[in-house]
Order: C-alpha cells, then sequence, then structure tokens
C-alpha cells in the first residue's frame, strides 16, 4: 500500500512541477555529478543572483522527491499521507491563484543515485545541464540521449572529463584548457580566463587552492546567462566559502581521487 500510494504521489508531484515550471517561465540549472557540485551550486547562485531571481537548494539531493520538493519549494523532508496531501491541494492552489513568477532554480544532483535521476529526467526538461565528474558506471548519459534532451537542453562541461559528448548532436558550451567556448588556465596564484574577445584573471586565494577547478564551470553558467566575464570575475573574488563547505567539497574530491585512481 505504501509503495502504491509513494508511486502516486510521485506522479503528482512530478505533474505538478511541470506545470509551475511552466506557468513561471522556470529556467532550471541542474548541476551532475559526483563531486564538485555543491561548489559550483553555491558559486554559481552568488554569480546569478545579483541579476535574477534565482534558488537553490540548501539541504542535499537525497531522494527522487527531493527535485519536485525543490522545484514547488517546500521543504524536502518526509512527511506522513496528510502532509503529502496538503502539499499537493497547496501546489495546485499556488498554480492556480498566484501570480507569475518568472526565476531560475539551481539544483546539484549526484548522479550516483539512479532514482533521482531518472525521476528528473521523466518529468522534468531543464534549460541547462551542467556536468562534472561522474562515476565510471554513471548511466546519465543513457538519459542525455533521449530525443527531449536533444533539442531545448545546452549542455555545459569540460571535454577533458565528459568526451562522451563529442558525438551528441546537441547544443553545447564547453570550458577547458584550450579549443572551447571559456578557455582557462592556471599559472601561479592566478586563474586566466578568456571568452570571445574578453580576457581576465583572478587571484586565487589559499583557501581556493584545492577546488578553484571548479570555478570554470561555475562561471560558464553566469556567460550562459549572458553576464560578462568581467563581471563574474569580480563577484568570484568578492564570494566567500564557509570553512565547512570547503572541507565538505575537499573531502568529497579526495574521495572521488582515490576510488578512481586519478592523479
Amino acid at each position: 500500500m505504501r509503495s502504491f500510494f509513494r508511486g502516486i504521489l510521485k506522479n503528482i508531484l512530478g505533474y505538478l512541477s511541470r506545470i509551475a515550471i511552466k506557468k513561471h517561465n522556470t529556467d532550471l540549472i541542474i548541476i551532475t555529478g559526483w563531486t564538485g557540485t555543491r561548489i559550483v551550486r553555491e558559486l554559481a547562485y552568488s554569480m546569478l543572483n545579483d541579476e535574477f531571481n534565482v534558488r537553490r537548494n540548501t539541504k542535499e539531493v537525497w531522494w527522487d522527491l527531493s527535485v519536485p520538493l525543490n522545484i514547488l519549494g517546500y521543504d524536502d523532508r518526509r512527511r506522513n499521507v496528510y502532509e503529502w496531501i496538503g502539499i499537493i491541494f497547496r501546489s495546485i492552489y499556488n498554480i492556480l491563484f498566484k501570480r507569475k513568477y518568472p526565476h531560475k532554480i539551481i539544483i546539484n544532483i549526484d548522479t550516483s543515485i539512479k532514482d533521482v535521476a531518472e525521476f528528473w529526467s521523466k518529468y522534468i526538461e531543464p534549460k541547462i545541464v551542467v556536468v562534472l565528474k561522474e562515476r565510471p558506471n554513471s548511466k546519465l548519459m543513457n538519459i542525455f540521449k533521449e530525443p527531449k534532451f536533444i533539442k531545448d537542453v545546452l549542455y555545459v562541461y569540460n571535454p577533458k572529463v565528459c568526451n562522451e559528448f563529442k558525438n551528441l548532436n546537441c547544443n553545447k558550451f564547453k570550458f577547458s584548457f584550450f579549443n572551447a567556448d571559456l578557455v582557462y588556465k592556471k599559472i601561479g596564484k592566478y586563474l586566466y580566463l578568456k571568452y570571445k574577445n574578453d580576457k581576465e584573471k583572478i587571484k586565487i586565494s589559499e583557501t581556493y587552492k584545492i577546488i578553484w577547478k571548479f570555478i570554470p564551470a561555475a562561471m560558464s553558467i553566469g556567460l550562459c546567462e549572458s553576464i560578462s566575464l568581467k563581471i563574474l570575475c569580480e563577484n568570484i573574488s568578492q564570494f566567500y566559502f564557509h570553512p565547512n563547505q570547503i572541507k565538505s567539497g575537499i573531502s568529497k574530491l579526495k574521495e572521488f581521487i582515490t576510488n578512481n585512481g586519478e592523479k
């Protein structure tokens, strides 16, 4: 009985999420991967927040209902039957009677959680998908090859990490050391960036010396949203990570490197 109700709940929330996105002209930005997604999410949120109305998940996506709950604007937690029914009716009321509110939502997803990836791929069509480091056994590319993910979705990725996109006929924005939309290189304490005819540099503080490699991914999102490279660099220079965020990001990055034998 519980699994039957849960299946119905997933379908209803997925359907309501799709309607809410259309009503509010919501741009959904998904950041996928196994490591670095939280860092890129926070950086991207900071960059976009000065220019647009933006929301993002503040609790890590841990089950398939995390995505619709974030889209519909509810706290991501388990509930009893009556609380779920209440969310359904409140969501219907909000969709029917609340004013349109154009905004962007940034959600980071650990693609090793298979049912989460399958859920949003079934119900939600994002505007931008940022692909970071994947587990070797990730099935995410199978989802991306579905027809609805080819036409309107913009994929942001590093071709040195995600070479699966090479032969995929889709909209792409690449960031890499060379031959990319956003070209970057780190020399000493500075990160040099080039986008079209614009060139900028950022001083990498001691705090960011390990996680600096996630900055180009976040900046690519801002560039895709037509924010200038100069403004993005100014924003990064002023951004502050809480020490716990740095610690968590570094821990997960080291775990990924250890498990995958990377140098």
